[in-house]
Formats: structure tokens, sequence, C-alpha cells
């Protein structure tokens, strides 16, 4: 599964200048020759999620750990095998290394 999240901020003067996301949702890159804006409060994390990966898979048990029905049938395997629950650790996953970056850790100091 490979998933991506952006986060656009507001800068002081209302709208990012040269970034519209509506445009942005559009069109999945940007137009042949075309270079991205220079500066904007536009970040982004893209992460690619296979569960037959161990890497990925001991992450996803981990993040079960305490989230899950302990007697339920699947107990944490359950994140490897419903969609919805897999992709509320995916979603977490990319939330958590959005919110590590720079900009956004020095802002919330």
């Amino acid at each position: 599964m490979g998933a991506s999240l952006q986060l656009f901020r507001k800068s002081n003067t209302g709208r990012t200048a040269g970034v519209d996301p509506r445009e942005l949702v559009r069109r999945a890159s940007p137009k042949p020759n075309e270079l991205t804006p220079a500066r904007s409060s536009f970040l982004q994390v893209v992460g690619i999620f296979d569960s037959a990966n161990g890497s990925t898979r001991s992450a996803a048990l981990t993040y079960a750990t305490g989230r899950n029905d302990p007697a339920g049938p699947y107990g944490p395997r359950g994140y490897l095998i419903e969609m919805d629950r897999y992709c509320g650790f995916v979603y977490h996953s990319l939330l958590q290394e959005l919110l590590a970056k720079p900009p956004i850790a020095d802002a919330s100091r």
C-alpha cells in the first residue's frame, strides 16, 4: 500500500503563493518541465507499507498493542488483515513522520 499525506499551512497573507491545493489533488505530478514553487508552507510525507515486509509487519503489530481486542479471533494480527485498521496504522505512521519534520517541530516550541 502506498500512501501520502500533505499539510498546507496558512501563511501570514492567507493562501500560500504558488500552491493551489485543489490543482495538486487533480493531478498526480507536475506537468513536464514544470518546476515546483521554490518556497512554500507545503509539507509532504510518502511511504510504501507492504505488510509482507518484516519491519512493516513488526511496526504494525507494535502499533496494535493495546488497540486491539485480545479475546478477538485475530488479536493484534487483525491490523494486518482488516484494511480499515491497517490504514489507521499507515496514517498514524505518516502523521508521526510529518510532525517530526523540522518546520512543524520548530513551530510547536
